[in-house]
């Protein structure tokens, strides 16, 4: 499967385990970097060296305020998930009295010892 993430400067292809940086210029796109997947996240720092890979992320993340699913698939890191249980909307009612609670009408048997139809008669000649 191939992903591919975008910005104004920069584009990056991932396939597999690789990821493609390329950098726009005046003749088109030019591959700039080649990465093998996962990268450590503390390369893609403030404080790491600059590198186009930390350029591509950053300008990724400012054109799409919030979203982190490129620094997530080159990182390979996923932020946990936030669970939270939800109130009940109507709790269950504790106080009903087993007898009030109506019982289901019990239907015939299938099988019963009566015949399906009156015998038929004999003709009497």
């Amino acid at each position: 499967m191939t992903v591919v993430f975008e910005s104004s400067r920069f584009r990056i292809h991932i396939t597999g385990k690789i990821a493609w940086l390329e950098m726009r210029e005046p003749s088109g796109w030019v591959l700039r970097e080649q990465l093998t997947i996962p990268v450590p996240i503390e390369s893609l720092s403030s404080n790491a060296h600059s590198s186009v890979l930390t350029s591509a992320v950053t300008e990724y993340e400012k054109s799409r305020p919030g979203d982190t699913s490129l620094r997530a698939a080159i990182t390979g890191y996923r932020e946990p998930a936030i669970v939270r249980a939800l109130p009940r909307l109507n709790p269950p009612n504790r106080t009903a009295n087993v007898s009030s609670i109506s019982r289901p009408r019990l239907a015939k048997p299938f099988w019963s010892r009566e015949p399906l139809r009156p015998p038929l008669a004999i003709k009497q000649a």
